[in-house]
């Protein structure tokens, strides 16, 4: 949602290709905004291409591999990129107390580690990311939330090592 409208992004997948359709609710129905190819990233680890999402400062802001912020659906040169301080990929992402925070990782090809950090901002403009912690881990994070003490990394998708993906790792941001 933003700005008070739900917004929905469909794929079709077709034996010459994809297209990515963008459609907003009104009066009872979907109806088709555009083209949503600039919207999406990477690879979703279920239906719900945008992982995470929160309006702040007026914006949306989504997460597909990267940090997207859009202030018109309608509009794809609304659509921005927000690098991130290392210019990982944005695994997820939630606002809390008029804080956002952002899960990110890169993958190191000498260690065969993924880099995983959590990023704080206030306002998610390029330049404005504070770390809150990082840590190397075999696989990369899917998701993640915070219970005010802890944050909870749900880790892994399709990966050479098995027997990590799927954990649940409980990170103490102090440490």
């Amino acid at each position: 949602t933003y700005n008070g409208q739900l917004y929905a992004l469909i794929i079709f997948r077709l034996s010459f290709g994809q297209t990515s359709e963008l459609f907003r609710y009104e009066n009872g129905k979907m109806v088709w905004v555009g083209k949503g190819t600039g919207l999406i990233g990477g690879s979703a680890t279920n239906r719900n291409y945008w992982i995470g999402e929160f309006e702040l400062g007026g914006s949306c802001f989504l997460t597909a591999g990267y940090l997207c912020e859009v202030t018109d659906f309608a509009d794809p040169n609304s659509w921005k990129n927000v690098k991130l301080p290392k210019n990982e990929r944005a695994a997820d992402a939630f606002l809390r107390d008029g804080v956002a925070y952002i899960l990110a990782y890169n993958y190191n090809y000498t260690t065969k580690m993924y880099n995983v950090a959590i990023y704080k901002s206030e306002t998610c403009k390029e330049g404005s990311f504070t770390e809150v912690v990082s840590f190397d881990y075999e696989v990369h994070p899917s998701s993640f939330d915070w219970d005010g003490t802890y944050f909870y990394l749900g880790m892994g998708g399709n990966t050479a090592k098995p027997e990590k993906s799927g954990m649940m790792l409980r990170v103490n941001p102090a440490a």
